[in-house]
């Protein structure tokens, strides 16, 4: 069987496969000059009532992988699975199941005997794993003593994240001092905040009250009115990592 193609289109002969059987549809393409290109399909045709599919559910970074399902394979079947990449190539196809999260591909190569001749045939769905939810860090702070407190994060999980960046600043506008800790996922390829994001979260206490900006109540603690004192030290524990700062009062304050 062959089909022949002009100025790019097929010459709209058509091929109607009769009974059940292995065929070969050979593909030639030829430019103007007679230059052809061949193509060769190898197609299937399989009894009316043989009509294999897989499924297979998705599942979560981190959790048991899920088995595949077949429906419709020929009795005696020898089931083969293979996985890759959505978007790889079908040579990247291996029997390993993925781990990592992403979107995949599951192909099943059925192999069976019918009228003394092995068949082969082929059946593939689509597949995700889910990247894991992480809940994000919270910042609590509460006065350890006069003039001091220490202020605790909530939440942080240092098998899942990583303290990024910690910092000092000042707000240039009213001379308030603050502290940064920069939270970020260790592996945001298989992990993500329970929100959907991924990118990092910044906790930030203000180092003269003991503050957390933008929360009110809770266990916020705040040093009195009318302090006399030199300096005020604060410390932001982390996952038993406590980073520490002194700051000196300004006048004015």
């Amino acid at each position: 069987m062959s089909v022949f193609t002009a100025d790019g289109k097929n010459d709209g002969e058509s091929y109607v496969f009769g009974s059940v059987g292995m065929y070969s549809v050979v593909y030639t393409v030829t430019d103007e000059v007679g230059n052809a290109s061949v193509i060769e399909y190898v197609i299937l045709i399989m009894p009316k009532e043989y009509a294999p599919s897989v499924t297979i559910r998705d599942w979560t970074y981190g959790g048991n992988p899920s088995a595949p399902g077949v429906t419709g394979a020929p009795s005696g079947s020898t089931l083969t699975y293979e996985y890759k990449a959505a978007d790889a190539d079908d040579t990247a196809y291996s029997e390993k199941v993925p781990t990592a999260a992403g979107d995949y591909v599951l192909r099943v190569k059925l192999e069976y005997t019918s009228g003394g001749e092995t068949m082969t045939v082929y059946t593939s769905c689509a597949f995700s794993i889910a990247k894991a939810k992480v809940e994000k860090p919270s910042l609590l702070s509460y006065v350890v003593k006069e003039g001091a407190y220490m202020s605790v994060v909530e939440g942080f999980d240092s098998d899942t994240m990583d303290i990024a960046e910690f910092r000092e600043r000042m707000d240039e506008t009213d001379g308030t001092d603050f502290m940064d800790a920069v939270v970020r996922l260790k592996d945001p390829a298989n992990y993500e905040w329970a929100d959907g994001s991924s990118g990092d979260v910044t906790l930030t206490l203000n180092v003269i009250t003991g503050e957390v900006p933008g929360e009110e109540g809770g266990c916020n603690g705040s040093l009195a009115g009318g302090i006399a004192l030199a300096a005020v030290s604060a410390a932001i524990l982390l996952g038993g990592l406590i980073i520490a700062a002194v700051k000196k009062l300004r006048r004015g304050r």
